[in-house]
C-alpha cells in the first residue's frame, strides 16, 4: 500500500540529476580509464608492490599461515603517498599529517566539479552540501607511530568526521556537510542523503563521495583470519567458487543538482537517481555480521517506492556482489524475490557486479556500482562480469528471473532504462538507488559564423599552466567538437591565477598555438599572463586622432560581429543625414579610403572608433574612463554618452570639411623634446608654428606653415635633435586653424552636449570632464588648441589605471603611452583593437584573452552563449611524497642547517631544554635565512612549540606577534 502511494505520488521534479564524475580506483585513473577497462573485461587487482609502508611489507612478505596474507592482491593506487598542496592552500606540514583519503577526496572532487562544469568562483559560499561515505583510517595510526607526543593536527587530519568537511573548506561551500560511516554502504548511504537534502531544499548543489585507502595491514588480517578474503585474489560475484573478496584503495566522486535546475542551467546530465533508500537488517540476518535477504529485499522494494517505478522497470542490478559463498546467495535470492521474479517482467533481468574488476573497495564501493552504472547507461552497453567460470549452483537463474551478464551486453531496448544498485554493509546496513538514463537533450542553435575561436585555459601554477597547454593541444588534434569545447572551456572551467588563451581560426590553428606555446614559453595569438594583485585596474578607452586608418578595415568586423555591423550602420545613417555620402560603402569598396580626402577618412574613422567601442561593451568591457586625442575626442564624449550619435556626426563632419581648405597647405613634424623645450624652439615663429600635440615625455608635434616649420626643424637638427614629418595634408592645431575658429564655432552652435554616464580626461582642458561642457565653444578651441596627450596620461596613471584600449584600426597611441608608464615605473596593460592588415575578429580577442589573462573579469558568455558541456584535459596536480617518514629536517634549500632542527627531542627534559634555546639561538638565525616552509621540524617537537614557546626563558607572558609568526612558519 505504501508503495503504491509514492507509485503515484511521486513526480519527475523529484528526480537529481548526476551533473559529474570523476574517480580513482586501481587501474582506472579516471572515468574515462575506468570504461575503458569494463568494455575491456580487465581488472586492476595486482600483486602488492613493496614500498607502500614498512608495516604492508612486512605482512605482505610474510609467508602466510594463521596471521600471514591469505594471497599479496589487492586494488593498490599508485603514489598513495603523494599530493598537491598548494593547489588546496594546504600547508606541507599539514599535508605530511592529512589521510591520503582527505587528499583523495580533495583531488577527485576537484576533478569532479570539473567535469560537472561548475566554477568554483560562482558557487563557493553557496548552498552545496557534502557528503562523504568514509569507514576506516589506517594512517591515523600510522602517524601517531611515528610521534612521540599527540598532536591536534594528527586528530583533525585523520578523524573520519573530517572527509566531508574538509571538502567544504577546501572549496568554501556552505551547504549540509555530513561523513557517513556504515561500511561497506557508506558511501550509498552518504548518496541518500544527499538526495534527501536536494528533495528538501537544504542544498541546490551536492558533492557525494566515497574513499577507501589500505595503509596498515590489520584490517586485511583480520579480514584473512576470518575467512572472508579470497585465496585466488579474486571477486568472484555469481561464481560457483566464489570464496570471498579482495581488498583495494579508491575514490569515487558524484556531482548532483536537482533534474529541473540542471537542465535549465544547461549542465550535463549522465544519469538520474529517481530513488533511494538506506536501512538496516536488524536481528534478521540471525548474526550480527551476517546479510539478511529480508533486510536487503526491503531496502530494494522502499528504494522503488522512493523511485515511483515498477520492478518489473528494472533491466539491470549492479550488485554488492562481493564474491563470497555465503553472500552472494542471500543478495542474489532478495534481487529475485523484489526484482527478478515480478508478475509483470517480460525478460530476466540482468546483474552483475564491478567488484569483478576493482576488487572490493569498500566505502567507496556504492559509488564504484553507481558509476558504473551510469557508464553503461551513457552507453547504452553493460559490460561483462569477471572470473565467472561456472555460475553459482545454488541460485536456480532462470526460476530467479536473473542473468548474469558475462560478456558485454548491448543495454535492452525496452523502454526508459533503469537499473538499481546495491550496497550492504558488514553491519547490517542495506542501500539501494534506482537510476535512470539520462533525458533527451534539446537541440542547441548553431553557432554564429566565426572567423576565429578564443580558447581559455587556467591553472594554479606556470608548470601546470604548461603541460595543461600540452594536453589541450593534443586533444583538440583527436576531437573535432570545437565550439563546444571552447564553450566548455571558457564558462564552465574555474579561473585559477595563471592563465593563458590561443586564438585560432581552427582547431588545428589552437593546437599548433598552444603546443608552441608550451614549448617557448611564446606564440602568435596565444596572451599568458597572471592574475594581477592590484586592484586599481580602471579600464580607459583611447581614441585617437587621424592615421591609423587602412583599407580593408572594418570588413571582417561587418562580416562576423554583429554588434559592430549595427553600430556602424547607426553611425553610417547618421553622417549620411550629414553629409550624404555611405561610410559603409567607403568601408567595403576595394578602393578604401586611399582616393578619398579628410572630409571622408575623418567620418570613417569615428564610425570605426565608435564601433569598436560598442563591441568592446557588447564582451563586457566597459570604460570607466575614456580619454581621446585630437578628433578622436569626439568619439569618446560620444561613448561617454555626453554627446548623441547625431550631434558627434555633425562635428567630425563640419570640422573636417572645413580643414580641407587647407589641404596641402601645412605641415606636422615629430621633435623628440619635452613640450616646453619644443615651445622655446618656436621663438620666432609663433604666428606661423605652434605646439600641436605633446604624446610624450620627450615627443612633441609642431604644426604650421611648411616654410616656417622647416625653419624651426633645421634649427633643431642643428643642435642634434631627432625629428620626423608627419604625413598629413591638413595642419591641426595651427595657426591656420585660426582662420575657421569662429566659423566652426557658430557651425556648432545646436549642439546639446550633456553629462555623460562614463567619465572623460579632456586633452583640451587638461582635466576630468563630464562632458556637459563640449559645447560649439569647446570643439572650436579642440581644433586649434594643443592636443595634451601626455599630462593627461600621466594624471590618469596616477589616478590608479592600468588597463589602456585603444579603440582604433591600428594602434598609434599605445607606443606614447608604455613610454609614459616606462617613465613613471608602472606596470600597465596595453591592448590593441584591431592591427593593420592582422584578422580582425581574431585580434579582437586576442586583446580580450590579454586581460583574461591579467585578471580583468571578463565574462566569456558574450563569445559562448551556449554549448554542451564535454570532457576537457583536469588540471595537472603537481605531487610531492608527503608521509610520516618524510619528517626528517630539510636543508637542503637552506645549505647547511642549526644544530637544533637536528637535535632529538624524545623527553619532556629535552623538550624543555630544546625550548629554551629556541628564542636565543634558533629564532635569529631563522631570521637571518628568510626560512617560511622550508624547514619541517621532527613531529615530537611541534607540541613543544605549540605549548612552551610563548614563553621565553626570561620568563616574559608572551613572545612578540613576529616571534609568533615565525614560530608558525617553522611548522608550515
Amino acid at each position: 500500500m505504501g508503495q503504491g502511494k509514492f507509485l503515484m505520488t511521486r513526480t519527475a521534479a523529484d528526480s537529481v540529476a548526476i551533473i559529474g564524475t570523476a574517480c580513482r580506483f586501481a587501474g582506472a585513473p579516471n572515468t574515462a580509464a575506468l570504461w575503458d577497462m569494463l568494455i575491456g573485461g580487465r581488472e586492476g587487482v595486482r600483486d602488492y608492490t613493496p614500498g607502500r609502508t614498512a608495516e604492508l611489507d612486512a605482512f605482505y612478505g610474510a609467508a602466510g599461515g594463521e596471521f600471514g596474507p591469505v594471497n599479496r592482491r589487492g586494488g593498490f593506487l599508485d603514489d598513495l603517498d603523494r599530493f598537491d598542496p598548494e593547489f588546496f592552500n594546504i600547508s606541507p606540514r599539514e599535508a605530511v599529517f592529512m589521510d591520503p583519503q582527505q587528499r583523495l577526496l580533495l583531488e577527485v572532487s576537484w576533478e569532479a566539479l570539473e567535469a560537472a562544469g561548475q566554477q568554483l568562483e560562482r558557487i563557493a559560499g553557496a548552498r552545496t552540501g557534502v557528503f562523504v561515505g568514509t569507514w576506516n583510517n589506517d594512517y591515523g595510526q600510522q602517524v601517531e607511530t611515528q610521534q612521540a607526543v599527540a598532536d591536534i593536527r594528527s586528530t583533525v587530519c585523520n578523524g573520519l568526521f573530517g572527509a566531508s568537511s574538509r571538502i567544504a573548506f577546501a572549496f568554501g561551500f556552505r551547504g549540509p556537510e555530513m561523513s557517513v560511516n556504515a561500511g561497506c554502504a557508506s558511501s550509498l548511504s552518504a548518496l541518500h542523503q544527499a538526495v534527501i537534502a536536494l528533495r528538501s531544499g537544504a542544498c541546490d548543489l551536492a558533492v557525494v563521495a566515497g574513499v577507501n585507502a589500505i595503509i596498515r595491514p590489520e584490517i586485511t588480517q583480520a579480514f584473512g583470519r576470518a575467512g572472508a578474503l579470497s585465496p585466488e585474489g579474486r571477486c568472484k560475484f555469481g561464481d560457483a567458487s566464489a570464496d570471498g573478496f579482495v581488498r583495494s584503495d579508491g575514490a569515487g566522486v558524484l556531482i548532483l543538482k536537482r533534474l529541473e535546475d540542471a537542465v535549465a542551467a544547461g549542465d550535463r546530465v549522465h544519469a538520474t537517481v529517481l530513488g533511494t533508500a538506506v536501512n538496516n537488517n536488524g536481528s534478521s540476518g540471525g548474526f550480527y555480521m551476517r546479510p539478511s535477504e529480508v533486510g536487503q529485499a526491503e531496502a530494494i522494494r522502499s528504494a522503488l517506492a522512493d523511485a515511483g517505478v515498477s520492478a518489473a522497470d528494472l533491466h539491470y542490478i549492479e550488485a554488492h556482489g562481493t564474491g563470497t559463498g555465503v553472500g552472494d546467495p542471500i543478495e542474489l535470492n532478495a534481487v529475485a524475490t523484489v526484482v527478478g521474479r515480478h508478475p509483470d517482467r517480460t525478460a530476466p533481468c540482468l546483474i552483475g557486479s564491478v567488484k569483478s574488476n576493482l576488487g572490493h573497495t569498500e566505502a567507496a564501493a556504492g559509488i564504484a556500482g553507481v558509476l558504473k552504472t551510469v557508464l553503461a547507461l551513457e552507453n547504452k552497453h553493460i559490460p561483462p562480469t569477471l572470473h565467472v567460470r561456472e555460475r553459482n549452483p545454488n541460485i536456480d537463474w532462470d526460476e530467479a528471473g536473473l542473468a548474469l551478464v558475462t560478456s558485454g551486453t548491448a543495454w535492452p531496448d525496452t523502454g526508459p532504462r533503469r537499473a538499481g544498485v546495491s550496497s550492504f554493509g558488514l553491519t547490517g546496513t542495506n542501500a539501494h538507488v534506482i537510476l535512470a538514463e539520462a533525458p533527451a537533450v534539446a537541440s542547441l542553435p548553431e553557432p554564429r559564423p566565426r572567423r576565429a575561436w578564443a580558447l581559455p585555459i587556467s591553472a594554479n601554477s606556470p608548470e601546470a599552466l604548461n603541460t595543461l597547454a600540452s594536453r589541450y593541444a593534443e586533444a583538440l588534434t583527436a576531437r573535432r567538437d570545437l565550439p563546444d569545447i571552447c564553450f566548455t572551456a571558457a564558462t564552465r572551467r574555474a579561473a585559477l591565477p595563471h592563465r593563458a588563451v590561443a586564438v585560432g581560426a581552427d582547431r588545428d590553428d589552437l593546437a599548433a598555438g598552444l603546443r608552441l606555446w608550451a614549448e617557448r614559453g611564446e606564440a602568435p595569438f596565444v596572451q599568458s599572463g597572471r592574475v594581477r594583485s592590484d586592484e586599481a585596474s580602471g579600464v580607459v578607452l583611447v581614441f585617437p586622432g587621424q592615421g591609423s586608418q587602412w583599407t580593408g578595415m572594418g570588413r571582417e568586423l561587418i562580416e562576423v560581429e554583429p554588434v559592430f555591423r549595427d553600430a556602424i550602420t547607426l553611425c553610417d545613417a547618421a553622417v549620411r543625414a550629414e553629409v550624404g555620402w555611405s561610410v559603409r560603402d567607403i568601408l567595403l569598396s576595394p578602393s578604401g579610403l586611399e582616393s578619398f580626402g579628410i572630409e571622408r577618412i575623418q567620418p570613417t574613422l569615428f564610425s570605426v572608433q565608435v564601433a569598436l567601442a560598442a563591441l568592446w561593451s557588447s564582451w563586457g568591457v566597459k570604460p570607466d574612463l575614456v580619454v581621446g586625442h585630437s578628433m578622436g575626442e569626439i568619439a569618446a564624449a560620444h561613448v561617454a554618452g555626453a554627446l548623441s550619435l547625431q550631434d558627434a556626426a555633425s562635428i567630425i563632419c563640419r570640422r573636417s570639411a572645413m580643414m580641407t581648405r587647407f589641404t596641402g597647405q601645412g605641415a606636422m613634424t615629430l621633435v623628440e623634446l619635452p613640450m616646453a623645450d619644443a615651445a622655446d624652439a618656436l621663438h620666432g615663429y609663433e604666428d606661423r608654428v605652434s605646439i600641436a600635440v605633446n604624446n610624450g615625455p620627450r615627443s612633441t608635434v609642431l604644426a604650421g606653415e611648411p616654410q616656417a616649420l622647416a625653419a624651426v626643424v633645421e634649427r633643431l637638427e642643428s643642435r642634434g635633435v631627432f625629428t620626423r614629418p608627419v604625413a598629413v595634408q591638413v595642419a591641426a592645431h595651427s595657426p591656420q586653424m585660426d582662420l575657421i575658429r569662429d566659423e566652426l564655432h557658430a557651425a556648432l552652435a545646436d549642439l546639446q552636449p550633456r553629462s555623460g554616464i562614463v567619465p572623460i580626461y579632456s586633452t583640451l582642458l587638461g582635466r576630468l570632464t563630464d562632458g556637459a561642457e563640449c559645447d560649439a565653444r569647446y570643439w572650436a578651441r579642440n581644433l586649434r588648441e594643443p592636443v595634451l596627450f601626455h599630462p593627461a596620461l600621466k594624471a590618469i596613471i596616477a589616478a590608479g589605471s592600468r588597463i589602456f584600449i585603444e579603440a582604433s584600426p591600428h594602434p598609434i597611441l599605445l607606443p606614447a603611452i608604455e613610454e609614459t608608464a616606462r617613465d613613471a615605473e608602472i606596470d600597465l596593460l596595453t591592448l590593441a583593437s584591431l592591427r593593420r592588415e592582422e584578422p580582425e575578429q581574431a585580434t579582437m580577442l586576442a586583446g580580450f584573452g590579454k586581460l583574461f589573462a591579467e585578471g580583468y573579469p571578463v565574462d566569456w558568455s558574450h563569445h559562448y552563449p551556449a554549448g554542451r558541456v564535454v570532457d576537457l584535459p583536469p588540471h595537472p596536480f603537481r605531487r610531492q611524497r608527503y608521509w610520516p617518514e618524510s619528517e626528517e629536517p630539510r636543508q637542503a634549500s637552506l645549505g647547511g642547517g642549526h644544530p637544533l632542527l637536528t637535535a632529538p627531542v624524545k623527553t619532556a627534559e629535552q623538550s624543555w631544554i630544546w625550548t629554551s634555546r629556541l628564542n636565543a639561538e634558533l629564532l635569529p638565525w631563522l631570521r637571518d635565512h628568510a626560512v617560511r616552509g622550508a624547514i619541517l621540524l621532527p613531529a615530537s617537537a611541534y607540541v613543544e612549540i605549540a605549548l612552551h614557546a610563548a614563553q621565553d626563558v626570561a620568563g616574559q607572558a608572551a613572545v612578540s606577534v613576529e616571534n609568533l609568526r615565525l614560530k608558525e612558519a617553522i611548522t608550515v
